[in-house]
């Protein structure tokens, strides 16, 4: 009996949370079913190459854009370079300390960024923007 009623209290705690009311009815108006009526999990589908459509599948999900920034130092002669997919919050992150290499010389200002589509792109321009080549491009912005 305790199961029971534990279960009872879940799923009136769940129908709260997901706006379920109380005479098994959602917000749309549609009866709610049970559990035991709900279908099993469908197998997932194959995908080109044969990769499983899953929640972190690259397939499905939208790309978003590489950034390579660089950062200097308003008060040091200190510059970074980086990569992030946001660089608003990662801005944020250098001028707030909560980075380890950067926290002694905040605040910083955002000399140059560069959007890529694909991570292996935006990582060459990284290390190419920290070889001595690069370095001495950086100094004539």
């Amino acid at each position: 009996m305790f199961v029971v009623c534990f279960a009872i209290e879940k799923r009136q705690l769940r129908e709260n949370l997901i706006g379920l009311t109380s005479n098994g009815v959602n917000i749309l108006g549609k009866p709610r079913c049970p559990p035991e009526v709900y279908p099993p999990p469908a197998a997932p589908e194959a995908t080109r190459a044969g990769k499983a459509n899953g929640r972190f599948s690259r397939l499905w999900r939208p790309r978003a854009m590489i950034n390579v920034y660089v950062i200097k130092s308003l008060y040091y002669n200190f510059r970074y370079v980086g990569i992030t997919n946001d660089i608003d919050r990662r801005f944020k992150q250098h001028n707030l300390g909560l980075v380890k290499s950067t926290k002694n010389y905040k605040p910083f200002e955002l000399i140059k960024t560069r959007g890529f589509s694909s991570y292996e792109e935006a990582r060459s321009r990284e290390i190419f923007l920290k070889s001595g080549v690069g370095r001495k491009f950086l100094d004539g912005l």
